[in-house]
């Protein structure tokens, strides 16, 4: 009388993903292991399948096919790999021997996670997330992407990359619907936010960042200067002489070099004076 029932196994699924010279071998290997009667009997049958399947994968070369054929007979191995009796597996690696934490040497447990909880060959927790929290298909555990955006494209403001939410509305609650054929609103503005005239968005500002005087959302031109004609150092833009430089010898711009091509900050770390060219002697 059987122990109990043996589990069922897709004989023809196992058989499709194995190498042709090896199916019909493999099919009474699983015929004897439905045949069997006792749970004993089943398990050394399986043992005997998986010692021939791993010993002829590693000498013939089809290790991942063997790796599957084995998932689809027997389900995941316990052991994180398929171990013949000879404690080896496909690709020549020896049965690892645990210590008492339950890791062996290399630091792996018997599921072949390391200690702080990633598998060695997926690179996955037990949660199916990677070392930055991302699982396979790109979300975090709050289900959002690199970029911000969760599988229905929004992000965590409820706004999509068009900047509208789940009701069509942007964050001035105006209709996503609201552009006529030629894609401006009432306003004159278009899909991207900037007016199709003036190419300002509603602050008053181009697609470079600046304003129709010239100056950014900080205030200061693309030259570096504020209305006041000041830099951020509050220095005047009008203080060069007529070859472009002010009285410490720098040319114009936030950046600006002397005539040999240093910067402020280039001079300031060798000592150099900017007027001269030479090393300052410190006395």
């Amino acid at each position: 009388m059987s122990d109990q029932t043996a589990p069922t196994i897709d004989v023809e699924a196992v058989l499709d993903v194995l190498p042709s010279e090896v199916r019909s071998a493999a099919r009474q290997y699983l015929d004897q292991y439905a045949a069997a009667i006792t749970e004993r009997e089943r398990d050394r049958i399986r043992q005997d399948i998986i010692d021939a399947t791993v010993d002829q994968a590693r000498s013939g070369g089809w290790c991942q096919e063997a790796d599957l054929g084995l998932v689809l007979a027997f389900g995941e191995p316990p052991e994180g790999a398929w171990f013949s009796r000879s404690g080896i597996d496909c690709r020549g690696s020896r049965r690892p021997e645990y210590g008492e934490d339950g890791f062996d040497a290399n630091g792996y447990d018997r599921e072949r996670y390391t200690r702080d909880g990633f598998h060695e060959y997926t690179g996955l927790d037990r949660d199916g997330r990677n070392r930055d929290g991302y699982d396979v298909e790109g979300y975090d555990r709050d289900g959002y992407n690199r970029r911000g955006f969760n599988a229905a494209g929004f992000d965590r403001n409820g706004f999509d990359r068009d900047g509208y939410n789940a009701e069509h509305l942007d964050r001035w609650g105006r209709s996503k619907f609201r552009f006529d054929r030629h894609g401006r609103d009432a306003d004159g503005y278009g899909y991207d936010g900037y007016h199709l005239e003036t190419g300002l968005d509603r602050d008053g500002y181009n697609r470079h960042g600046y304003d129709a005087n010239g100056f950014n959302r900080d205030g200061f031109s693309s030259d570096g200067y504020n209305r006041e004609g000041l830099d951020a150092q509050g220095r005047d833009a009008y203080r060069f002489n007529a070859a472009g430089y002010d009285r410490e010898g720098y040319g114009a711009g936030a950046n600006g070099c002397d005539r040999w091509g240093y910067t402020r900050a280039d001079n300031e770390a060798r000592n150099r004076d900017p007027l001269t060219g030479q090393t300052r002697i410190i006395s």
